[in-house]
């Protein structure tokens, strides 16, 4: 028997084209499984990029950074409960302590609807910082601290632990309303420093916390300072402790914050990209930073208010304090050689000498003096030389893109998006496709590739700009509400006119019948809008609702009207058609009043008002839904950047469901230019022509139509998807490979800064 017969080859050359795309559909589909089974994100970044996709559909926060700080607290105490390391690995449970620490702000990001909103942070944003912080901490700070402790306990002679416990234990903003310390917090600094004994950073934790208790500066009305002393007991502790502190070799704070918090992250249900992000928002720096600047502010004022005082011996003594932080924050491995802090304690320091050589030159012997003025200038030089290094380093790391920009990486967002529209209502066309019945012939035209591909290209590009170059300002508000209102009057007459055109051509019946039949039957649509609670309902579910409820509404009214379309026909063919044709043209002329009246309302409410077209766009645009694009990240990295008007296209377009409503507006061009064509073309070419036994009906022919058209589009969006996705996870790999090792590693930019300062002198 041979397995390739004349007939088959014949069948297989006729269908060429569905097999190559099928064999295409397979190699793509295969080269995705080798490329997502071999990824580090694995699977589980693949279907929580459609989960994204879905929960961003129906405007849902999309990862638990995006909860508010309740829901995050509860999630992060339920995954601490559910993983057995937090409480035997002291790496883990020190990332869990992190984790609890402060909540992830991507919920914050809703809060910021324009580029003004990017470049200045409001107060309201900055209260709901510091609200959503203390709601936080007030169900988390507990267990954090708790889950330090068990860090210690399980590594008693790590210092690393020590260090961030106590880093912990002062975690909270300094401009934000304090909290009561734990009643344990000088034991727990006093068990640090035991098992730490070169550090200084307990004695300066102590220190602080006695001087906060026992100081306050005032200034009087010319803005001088005075250090006033309110207890002077517990200010000699805060002396004593300081100290003690400043006969240490170094002052340091670790820098295990992000390994340890990685090496917890990766033991929940989180994601890879999830899991780098929320590492990547632990605020360990602000903490080591804030208590630094506590630091040095309190020796500043002290020696404000003692120069002011004239008593120079003291301001020499703090002075010289600040010179011997600065030298315990230089380490190669100490976290404060990557801050600042190293040069401005001893500018500080220098500058204080030197005001007071100024004022009382007794205080110094003349080699003294030269040798102050000279390290003063060699101190500032060295300041202002890491400055521009800094600077320089900063510069080149914002001129990089955040993100791999490819057509690939552009390409795969809309085309998921696409797919998830697609996917449903191609299933649903072929239900109702089976349901119809499949005719032994068809004769209506197809509308070929060429009109296909333009009411594609129409549908989406008027998508694009109704629901995103006019709500992104790119054109001017009169303008752009001109042109919106012209399209809706184009749309409701074009609507109105085919419709009653193909009324009458199917019941026989002259222009000035249906005219006049449209007018008589507006009148009851009208008064039964009349009723406030029903137009009310129907603005709100229907008119004015989101596209997500917009678009299944709108495809109910169509599937009900061409039910009724169906129905009448299948009256046409019984006797008695003439009776039954004016029934029938009565019934289809009031569905379509009913559809079009209040819409034409709507417009014309509108039209005399044009500053109600604003509320049709649903609700506002957000950074967070800027980050839908990964094409967009690059840009958005700054905040203080000014964007472009027409950077918000997309992010307002994919906001409110533009690509549902594209999908729903190309079909609707597409079928009613078939509708067009159909009525045009002879008798027994026609879907529903005389000869009904044997030829297709308009409703099947339409739903055939659909259902061809909605499938070649899921296959061409599938196919791009597919052939895209494979680059993306590539560049996504590569990205967080350098995040990572950014996290691993946070002195790699110092290396990068050390490169550039060397550069710097040699062109001075």
């Amino acid at each position: 028997m041979k397995l390739l017969t004349t007939e088959n080859f014949r069948h297989l050359k006729a269908n060429w084209p569905q097999l190559l795309l099928l064999g295409m559909l397979v190699l793509l589909s295969l080269r995705l499984i080798v490329v997502v089974s071999s990824s580090p994100a694995g699977w589980r970044s693949f279907r929580n990029d459609w989960k994204v996709q879905i929960l961003r559909l129906f405007d849902q926060p999309t990862s638990i950074g995006e909860e508010t700080p309740a829901v995050q607290a509860e999630y992060w105490l339920d995954q601490i409960n559910r993983i057995p390391s937090a409480q035997t690995d002291p790496q883990v449970a020190l990332g869990a302590a992190w984790m609890l620490s402060n909540p992830q702000y991507g919920f914050l990001k809703r809060n910021i609807k324009s580029n003004q909103d990017l470049q200045e942070r409001s107060k309201e944003i900055v209260f709901t910082y510091d609200q959503s912080q203390a709601e936080y901490r007030s169900i988390c700070r507990a267990a954090c601290l708790e889950q330090a402790a068990i860090a210690t306990r399980l590594a008693p002679e790590d210092v690393d632990f020590w260090r961030q416990r106590a880093l912990l234990l002062f975690a909270v903003r300094e401009k934000s309303e304090r909290e009561p310390y734990p009643e344990d917090w000088l034991q727990v600094l006093e068990d640090g420093a035991a098992h730490d004994p070169e550090n200084a950073l307990y004695d300066y934790l102590v220190a602080l916390q006695y001087y906060q208790q026992s100081a306050e500066p005032e200034w009087d009305e010319e803005h001088r300072l005075t250090l006033k002393i309110t207890n002077p007991q517990i200010y000699a502790q805060a002396e004593q402790r300081l100290q003690a502190g400043l006969k240490k070799p170094i002052l340091d704070v670790g820098t295990i914050t992000w390994t340890a918090t990685l090496a917890f992250l990766k033991q929940t249900t989180l994601p890879l990209e999830n899991q780098i992000k929320a590492a990547e928002e632990r605020n360990a720096s602000s903490p080591a930073l804030s208590f630094v600047a506590q630091l040095s502010r309190w020796l500043l004022y002290a020696c404000k208010s003692d120069l002011r005082q004239q008593k120079y011996d003291t301001v020499i003594k703090n002075a010289d304090r600040e010179l011997r932080i600065a030298e315990q924050l230089t380490g190669k491995q100490n976290f404060y050689e990557q801050t600042f802090f190293k040069f401005s304690f001893r500018t500080s320091g220098l500058g204080q000498l030197f005001k007071v050589l100024q004022l009382h030159p007794e205080s110094f012997k003349p080699a003294e003096r030269e040798e102050l003025k000279q390290d003063l200038q060699q101190a500032w030089l060295q300041r202002n030389i890491f400055r521009e290094a800094v600077d320089r380093y900063q510069k080149q790391k914002d001129e990089q893109p955040a993100v791999e920009v490819s057509p690939a990486v552009v390409l795969i967002d809309p085309s998921q998006r696409f797919i998830i529209y697609l996917l449903p209502l191609s299933l649903l066309l072929m239900l109702a496709g089976s349901l119809t019945g499949q005719p032994a012939d068809n004769t209506a035209p197809r509308p070929g590739w060429w009109r296909t591909l333009f009411a594609w290209f129409t549908g989406v590009s008027l998508s694009l700009f109704i629901w995103g170059v006019i709500p992104a300002d790119v054109l001017s508000k009169q303008l752009g509400n001109g042109l919106l209102l012209g399209l809706c009057w184009l749309s409701l007459i074009l609507v109105l006119t085919v419709s009653l055109w193909l009324i009458r051509r199917q019941n026989n019946l002259s222009w000035w019948q249906l005219i006049s039949l449209l007018l008589v039957l507006a009148v009851p649509v009208l008064l039964y809008f009349q009723f406030t609670s029903l137009l009310a309902f129907v603005e709100q579910n229907w008119i004015h609702a989101s596209l997500a409820l917009l678009i299944p509404v709108s495809l109910l009214l169509v599937v009900i009207y061409g039910v009724a379309v169906f129905i009448v026909i299948r009256f046409l063919r019984s006797s008695e058609q003439s009776a039954r044709r004016k029934l029938t043209a009565c019934g289809l002329v009031f569905l379509v009043t009913l559809l079009t009246v209040p819409t034409g309302a709507e417009v014309l409410r509108a039209t005399l008002n044009p500053t109600e077209l604003q509320t049709w766009f649903g609700r506002e645009i957000s950074v967070a839904d800027a980050d839908l694009s990964q094409a967009l990240a690059a840009w958005i990295k700054q905040s203080q950047k000014q964007l472009p008007t027409w950077i918000w296209i997309y992010p307002q377009w994919t906001a409110r469901h533009g690509e549902g409503f594209a999908v729903l507006l190309s079909l609707s061009i597409l079928l009613i230019w078939s509708l067009l064509r159909w009525s045009r073309s002879p008798n027994d070419q026609q879907p529903g022509s005389a000869d009904d036994s044997s030829r297709p009906s308009n409703w099947r022919a339409g739903v055939r139509l659909l259902r061809r058209s909605s499938l070649i589009a899921l296959l061409v969006v599938t196919m791009v998807y597919l052939a895209a996705l494979p680059s993306l996870i590539k560049a996504e790999n590569r990205d967080h490979r350098k995040r990572y090792q950014a996290l691993s590693d946070p002195f790699a930019p110092l290396q990068q800064v050390d490169q550039i300062k060397a550069e710097i002198k040699n062109d001075r």
